[in-house]
């Protein structure tokens, strides 16, 4: 069977070049699945009725791959799903997209090295981001210089601080801490800004 997929940006624009073209290709109109969408835009509900009514062996025509694609990694994710489904996809502008014909297989190959090039991309990004989170000396979610023990104080510290019950010299004094400025670096590695609670003296 064969399908044919449209798309427009706005309702200012017109489905006629594709349509004419999908059916001079062959394909019935009722077979033609349209949506308006924006080139970025995720929901396409149209194309997901039309990727679920696909079966193997179907034939899909699109005018251009800028149509169906949002993306080279959208792009990638159908030609993979049409390869695993034995689908056949031609783009009418762009012969060489044709998984008809003999250069399926580069065309699959060239989309698999890039499936495998995104995941390197991905990984190597994931890599900077901890070794730029070393750099800004955080090691396991907690800024480094504060010990285990410590970590544990500063998070009491936080809520007797902000419970205003408590004056710092007590908050001290009941943690052990040994002075001020070592409470407020405490409440400081817990993102409390100092000042921002109103404090009463214990009478």
């Amino acid at each position: 069977m064969k399908y044919g997929y449209a798309r427009i940006s706005s309702e200012s624009q017109s489905f006629d070049e594709q349509i004419n073209a999908l059916l001079e290709i062959g394909v019935e109109i009722q077979n033609i699945f349209k949506d308006i969408s924006s080139g970025v835009k995720a929901e396409r509900k149209e194309q997901d009725n039309l990727i679920s009514t696909l079966k193997e062996g179907d034939y899909l025509y699109v005018f251009k791959i800028d149509r169906i694609a949002r993306n080279t990694t959208h792009l990638s994710t159908l030609i993979k799903s049409f390869e695993d489904n034995e689908i056949n996809f031609i783009s009418i502008q762009e012969p060489f997209f044709d998984t008809t014909t003999s250069n399926s297989i580069y065309l699959y190959s060239f989309f698999k090295l890039i499936r495998k090039l995104e995941k390197e991309i991905m990984k190597e990004r994931a890599m900077k981001g901890i070794e730029s989170e070393r750099r800004r000396c955080v090691v396991g979610g907690r800024k480094r210089g504060l010990s285990l023990k410590a970590l544990n104080k500063a998070k009491v510290a936080e809520t007797l601080y902000k419970e205003s019950k408590f004056s710092i010299e007590h908050i001290c004094e009941l943690l052990e801490i040994g002075s001020r400025r070592t409470l407020y670096k405490y409440l400081r590695s817990r993102n409390v800004k100092i000042g921002s609670y109103k404090k009463r003296k214990e009478k």
